[in-house]
């Protein structure tokens, strides 16, 4: 990055930004001894090899949300499009992340990043727990909401990760898509204050066999602890996973039927002979219709929970939709007023038109779209214990 004529920053600050893929380097904040002016300022005045420049702006912090007309912090903003932006590179199970670093220089002088600040990210506390019945273990990462009052009652989301996942880096869970820190972003605790969970499991917790590890469990007992910590609503916790973390959700919900008002599955299975506790549970399902084993399982498990009474709605959606379009959808469905929805998404909408849909491809491309649809966080939302 080239710097403005005048004085050199005295740091610069990388800054991130989780995507449905993950992590992605979106700009760099330039600190100043001095105020800056904004509208001095010339996107030409910035350069950085391999990206593309797409704002500057003066700000109070390292936080683009604090951009002002004036300030000691210049925020250049990159495309966060281009190849190099991505920090977290996923190839099946094989995980690559990267440094969020960068080189400022400009007319013979240059600064380094020396400091990251990861948007949403940051905001979870990371902490572990032992459960004192078992001794079990487990690192879980947690969010509070920024205006946290006890004398209110919150939800809480827990969001548990798929097997590739499965690792002892804290913060894996969050910084691989959205499933986390999609609930903790300053636009949907807006719309839905809550406290998000997002445990870090070190082995693998669910198998195809049905099978669990006694970590998954851990998360249990982790939620009574929570709940005697802040001022958690009972009536409104909520679970959601993808892939593995979604089958963790199923055997939760089997082994502990009143437990949450509401699950979110996403492209996930499960054993049908063990589902029967579910039949009186609130569902939402969304799978790919090239999944399979998620589509293929969700049509069995659906098929079984309706001969035990449960209302099931079935619908057909497109993965390349706009918000509008998923508005208008999950407003459709919503009207049905179903115990559980299932939005299968059609084939050849989940990739890249000409992408090959071998292997877990269509599988692993559900997640980031079915986590940004806001109607379906709405719905979820909606659901509690007692209505």
């Amino acid at each position: 990055i080239s710097l403005a004529a005048g004085a050199a920053p005295t740091a610069a600050t990388a800054i991130t930004e989780v995507f449905g893929d993950g992590l992605r380097l979106i700009g760099v904040a330039l600190e100043y001894a001095d105020e800056q002016v904004g509208n001095q300022l010339a996107m030409t005045d910035y350069t950085v090899e391999g990206r593309r420049v797409t704002d500057v702006a003066t700000a109070a912090s390292t936080d683009p949300a604090s951009a002002a007309p004036a300030g000691r912090f210049v925020l250049v903003m990159l495309d966060p499009e281009d190849a190099a932006a991505q920090l977290y590179i996923a190839g099946g199970r094989s995980i690559t992340r990267l440094d969020p670093k960068a080189t400022v220089a400009a007319g013979g002088s240059s600064i380094a990043t020396s400091g990251v600040r990861n948007l949403v990210v940051d905001e979870f506390q990371p902490r572990s727990f032992t459960d004192p019945a078992t001794g079990g273990a487990l690192k879980y990462n947690l969010f509070v909401p920024r205006d946290y009052d006890p004398s209110a009652r919150y939800p809480l989301v827990l969001f548990m990760h798929d097997l590739s996942v499965t690792s002892d880096i804290q913060d894996q869970t969050l910084v691989q898509g959205l499933g986390a820190v999609v609930w903790a972003r300053p636009e949907e605790q807006a719309r839905n204050p809550c406290f998000v969970l997002a445990p870090q499991f070190d082995v693998q917790v669910v198998d195809d066999q049905s099978n669990v590890d006694p970590q998954g469990l851990l998360v249990v007992p982790l939620l009574a602890a929570l709940q005697q910590e802040f001022s958690i609503d009972a009536g409104r916790l909520y679970t959601t996973g993808q892939s593995g973390g979604g089958m963790l959700c199923i055997a939760l919900d089997i082994a502990h039927p009143d437990l949450f008002a509401a699950s979110l599955l996403v492209a996930c299975q499960w054993d049908t002979a063990k589902v029967d506790p579910m039949a009186g549970q609130r569902l939402f399902i969304i799978v790919s219709q090239e999944d399979d084993k998620a589509f293929p399982g969700q049509n069995a498990i659906t098929d079984r929970l309706e001969t035990l009474g449960a209302s099931v709605h079935r619908a057909v959606w497109n993965g390349g939709w706009s918000d509008v379009e998923f508005d208008a959808a999950c407003a459709v469905l919503r009207a049905q007023g179903a115990q559980m929805n299932y939005a299968a998404l059609a084939a050849g909408t989940v990739l890249p038109a000409g992408a090959s849909t071998a292997g877990a491809s269509a599988h692993r491309a559900t997640w980031p779209i079915a986590y940004t649809i806001r109607g379906v966080h709405d719905w979820l939302f909606a659901q509690s214990k007692a209505g």
